[in-house]
C-alpha cells in the first residue's frame, strides 16, 4: 500500500504512461488503452483535463476533472487508486460507474510486473 506524502506522489509520477484495461493486453488491444499523463487521463469514450489534486482515502486521490465522456461534457472528481492492488491502479470517471482497472504498459516499480 502506497502513503500519501513522498511515496504517493512518487506513485503519480510512475503511472504516467499507457496502461490496459485488461492484464497483459497492452499490445494486442491499442485502441483501449488508457493515457495517464500529468495533466490528463484518457481512454475509450473518455479524455478528461485534472487539476487539484486532494487524498481521498487509503491509497485513492482525487483531482478535479473536466471531461468528455461518451461524446457528453462532465465534470466532477476523477478518482485514482493508487495502492490497494499489487498489479494494477484503477480510475474512476464523473457519470460512469465502477472502476476501470489501468494495468501499466511498462513496469511500475510499485507494482508486481
Amino acid at each position: 500500500m502506497l502513503a500519501f506524502g513522498g511515496a504517493h506522489a512518487a506513485a503519480q509520477d510512475a503511472i504516467y504512461t499507457d496502461h490496459a484495461s485488461e492484464k497483459g493486453s497492452c499490445a494486442v488491444a491499442p485502441d483501449m488503452l488508457i493515457s495517464h499523463a500529468e495533466d490528463a487521463v484518457c481512454g475509450p469514450g473518455f479524455s478528461c483535463e485534472r487539476s487539484n489534486f486532494a487524498p481521498a482515502g487509503s491509497g485513492l486521490c482525487n483531482h478535479d476533472g473536466a471531461c468528455i465522456i461518451d461524446g457528453q461534457e462532465a465534470s466532477g472528481y476523477v478518482t485514482f487508486d493508487l495502492g490497494n492492488y499489487s498489479d494494477h491502479f484503477e480510475v474512476a470517471l464523473p457519470t460512469r460507474e465502477g472502476w476501470l482497472s489501468m494495468y501499466p504498459c511498462t513496469p511500475v516499480a510499485q507494482l508486481e510486473n
